[in-house]
């Protein structure tokens, strides 16, 4: 009597091999997920700790701007349409920066913003809220020197005050104002970092 064989068993290698690619599959996107750290960052580590401890101030430049506009009122007293205003990188730029201040744990307090539309867009962009003062305001909307001083004089005593608020005072202003407030140079998206004793580091845009 012929016995009879087994069924054939050529199509389990076949198997086995799509099992094991889409299990791959799976746990590589599982890992994926897992090894995403939202509390992973490019900022100095001992700087970072210090903002999450509070008493000290974010003075951002506004976030990237349109280069092809420019400000028809220095002063900032007419409409958006008359000024340089957010790119549309900037708009994401500010937002981006202000979902990793939150992912970062960074207690943030009040936010005060240039009177200019560039400014308080980032601002609000950032932490949703925006106090505009002239302390802040760009020195370039000052008649001399003495205006541009009174401007300087006017934002460090708001710095100094801020200064003693338990959170992170958020401020975004020029980059005239921020070489005159910090003695640095930044870029449109970079802050520059200070409490009680000055200037204590900068953050570039793309770091957060």
């Amino acid at each position: 009597m012929r016995q009879t064989m087994p069924p054939s068993t050529t199509v389990r290698p076949a198997f086995v091999l799509v099992l094991s690619v889409v299990l791959s599959l799976v746990l590589l996107g599982t890992c994926s997920v897992v090894g995403h750290d939202e509390t992973a960052s490019d900022v100095d580590p001992l700087l970072l700790h210090q903002l999450r401890e509070g008493h000290t101030v974010l003075l951002f430049r506004h976030a990237l701007t349109d280069r092809s506009a420019s400000d028809l009122d220095p002063s900032a007293r007419g409409t958006c349409e008359q000024q340089r205003n957010l790119s549309t990188d900037g708009i994401e730029q500010a937002h981006h920066i202000g979902r990793r201040l939150r992912a970062l744990d960074i207690p943030v307090g009040r936010t005060f913003a240039s009177p200019f539309c560039r400014t308080v867009d980032t601002a609000e962009a950032m932490t949703g809220e925006a106090t505009t003062t002239d302390a802040f305001l760009s020195l370039t909307a000052a008649l001399d020197a003495a205006g541009a001083d009174a401007i300087t004089e006017a934002g460090r005593a708001l710095i100094a005050e801020q200064l003693q608020a338990p959170e992170v005072t958020v401020v975004v202003t020029h980059t005239q104002n921020i070489e005159a407030l910090a003695g640095v140079t930044v870029g449109e998206g970079d802050a520059a970092v200070v409490d009680a004793s000055g200037l204590v580091g900068v953050v570039h845009g793309d770091e957060w």
